[in-house]
């Protein structure tokens, strides 16, 4: 039988060979049982089942006598199979990578014996996502999939899952900002597409730039300017959905050279 948490067997499934019938009369008389019971519940002990109530019947039933009540033979239990229900959702900070976290994995298990549910859980031992970056990124699948626990023994289950995923825009730093310079033309207009800045916290070899919209120096005058204001500070480059940049300002050194008159 199918793994039940019972040493319940069939009795209706008894057969046994009958010794010393009177040749022709094999089928007329057969043996019964009245109880079955497995010696174990559990599939890795359970190799034998115990009749009780052991009888005969048939047409020529009442010619023959049997001394034994009982009788034993070999009986397996098969495992259990379990189905994976919902697998709990991870989440993770984009690192450039699919790879997952195994330990995470949880989730809960269809066609358990009614009382066993603390005795067996499921784990991984491997874990990826369906895509590296944010935007693609919405499943989990794991792999390595088996059983743990007192009665794990009892059932089987699928080697793979699936569960929700997701990945996570990492934040990102303004560093330095590269200075710019200007021949004095009477403004504080700034070239904005002179801004160049460092990022902070990138995944190396990524492709991802801060550019700036709008550009303004302190000061329109050649003495008193040191500093240009950006404005409009956003993200750019292949790998850029993967990022977040809290800053939209920034600021940069910046000098006005004298112009020269003729």
């Amino acid at each position: 039988k199918t793994y039940d948490g019972t040493t319940a067997a069939d009795t209706s499934k008894f057969r046994a060979t009958l010794g010393n019938v009177v040749a022709g009369e094999e089928s007329s008389v057969t043996a019964t049982a009245g109880g079955a019971t497995y010696n174990d519940k559990n599939v890795a002990a359970a190799n034998k089942v115990s009749y009780t109530g052991v009888a005969i019947t048939g047409a020529g039933a009442g010619n023959y006598s049997l001394a034994a009540t009982t009788a034993e033979g070999v009986g397996t239990i098969a495992k259990r199979a379990l189905t994976v229900g919902t697998v709990a959702a991870q989440t993770k900070t984009y690192d450039g990578t699919t790879a997952a976290d195994a330990a995470e994995f949880q989730a809960t298990l269809g066609n358990l014996v009614a009382g066993e549910e603390s005795s067996v859980a499921a784990t991984a031992t491997g874990a990826a996502y369906n895509d590296k970056n944010v935007a693609g990124a919405n499943v989990v699948n794991y792999t390595g999939v088996k059983l743990t626990g007192t009665g794990a023994g009892n059932y089987t289950i699928a080697d793979t899952a699936q569960g929700a995923g997701t990945i996570t825009k990492r934040a990102l730093t303004l560093g330095a900002v590269a200075a710019q310079s200007k021949t004095y033309d009477g403004t504080t207009a700034a070239d904005a597409s002179k801004f160049r800045a460092a990022l902070d916290n990138t995944v190396t070899g990524d492709s991802v730039t801060a550019t700036a919209t709008g550009a303004a120096y302190n000061d329109k005058n050649v003495a008193v300017a040191n500093r240009i204001d950006y404005t409009g500070v956003a993200l750019a480059g292949a790998d850029a959905g993967n990022y977040s940049l809290a800053a939209t300002t920034a600021e940069g050194k910046g000098t006005i050279t004298r112009r020269t008159l003729t």
